[in-house]
């Protein structure tokens, strides 16, 4: 959909609230962009609060106009650590009291596990 001469923005992300059509799933719950490697230079360029370790003010906008909370700064209690493909954790992490299934080594076709907030 063009904007100007030079942009453009993905269809439905002109309505109230916007959801781009390329966005598969349910909000709040599990979504997934079904044109990410091929997105736009805006979804590029986003990000979401605390990546970079920054917070995000347009993300805690893009989350409320859903009825979602802002994202929390990580802390030790609900940090995720991501081991190297083939590559343990550490002893400490491991020893965790309720570990959780499928949380901390990437697994071959999956390096980049994407988590619902």
């Amino acid at each position: 959909m063009p904007v100007s001469r030079h942009l453009v923005a993905m269809r439905g992300t002109d309505r109230k609230p916007p959801r781009c059509i390329a966005l598969e799933g349910h909000i709040g719950r599990s979504v997934r962009c079904t044109i990410y490697e091929r997105r736009a230079s805006p979804c590029r360029d986003f990000q979401a609060s605390w990546v970079d370790g920054q917070h995000n003010e347009r993300c805690d906008r893009a989350r409320a106009a859903h009825g979602l909370p802002p994202l929390a700064p990580p802390t030790t209690e609900n940090l995720i650590v991501v081991a190297p493909l083939g590559g343990n954790l550490p002893d400490t992490i491991n020893k965790s009291p309720d570990p959780v299934p499928g949380i901390g080594a990437a697994t071959e076709g999956n390096e980049h596990p994407q988590l619902a907030g």
